[in-house]
């Protein structure tokens, strides 16, 4: 309903210009906003210039500290750190053997173990046994309850390998963080097959790398040694528009066991797998 005089169509009309009014302030604001954030930019950069600029000046036209002349000392005599001479014997023979080197802890960087390094006792691993207890794991971890232990040298995850370096690095994860993996066993059985019981079979894989924390699991609880798998088997749908395609022309039939339904789903495994070398077969090969 209109009052005082005005009709529907004046007061419609009265609201589009207000309403662009509105629209056009808004602009102008966000323009003027942009202009003094850029404004406010370079001036902060040209204060940072000034202040290096000042300071690099002030510095140049500090005068250079005298350092006083120093008094030639005697060979016979040394000072102590509690001021006292003591005499040396300049005929005492000097000593040739070095000082002595302190141990090898774990915070120094140790790209790998050898034969009679103290306290170095790597988890034995003979490639290509056929018993998985005689083979043994491959240990490349550097907890602090592993790296006595390790016998090989790599890192898990291959290039992702540098997410765990920056959240070590960071200290937003612990070193000693030893993972669980419950519930993660492969979702499909694979193996065993004979050529995992022949070193010069596969050299470039570990073929128990699927299976490690559960094959080496009284290791990892009793020694607390970080054992992880080096293969991923996990199960999953696939829809591709070719195989829908197929279906619909009638040249794929769905099965129900790789093909599952008239969409074209496909029941795929998917295994990843890091390289695991066995350097004397690579060498050999």
């Amino acid at each position: 309903m209109a009052t005082n005089g005005t009709s529907p169509g004046d007061t419609h009309a009265l609201l589009l210009e207000i309403l662009a009014s509105i629209k056009s302030l808004r602009q102008d604001h966000a323009g003027l906003s942009s202009t003094v954030d850029a404004i406010e930019g370079r001036v902060n950069t040209l204060a940072g210039v000034k202040q290096l600029k000042d300071g690099l000046a002030r510095d140049a036209n500090l005068a250079s500290p005298k350092i006083p002349p120093m008094v030639r000392r005697s060979r016979e005599s040394i000072t102590s750190l509690d001021g006292e001479s003591k005499d040396v014997n300049p005929d005492a023979p000097l000593s040739s053997s070095p000082p002595p080197r302190r141990p090898s802890t774990t915070s120094k960087i140790i790209l790998t173990s050898y034969p009679g390094q103290s306290g170095v006792d790597p988890i034995p691993l003979k490639w290509g046994a056929s018993d998985p207890k005689e083979r043994g794991p491959v240990v490349v971890n550097r907890g602090s309850t592993t790296i006595r232990k390790r016998n090989a040298v790599g890192a898990h995850g291959g290039s992702y390998a540098i997410y765990y370096a920056l959240a070590v690095g960071s200290q937003q994860l612990n070193t000693d963080h030893i993972p669980d993996f419950t519930n993660t066993e492969p979702a499909v059985n694979i193996g065993p097959f004979p050529t995992w019981g022949d070193p010069k079979k596969i050299v470039a894989m570990d073929p128990l790398g699927h299976l490690a924390p559960w094959l080496f699991k009284d290791i990892i609880q009793k020694d607390h040694v970080d054992i992880r798998p080096t293969i991923a088997v996990t199960r999953a749908h696939m829809l591709l528009p070719e195989l829908k395609e197929s279906v619909v022309a009638g040249r794929l039939i769905p099965d129900g066991t790789i093909c599952l339904n008239d969409q074209g789903e496909l029941a795929v495994t998917k295994v990843a797998v890091e390289p695991v070398w066995y350097l004397p077969g690579i060498a050999e090969r």
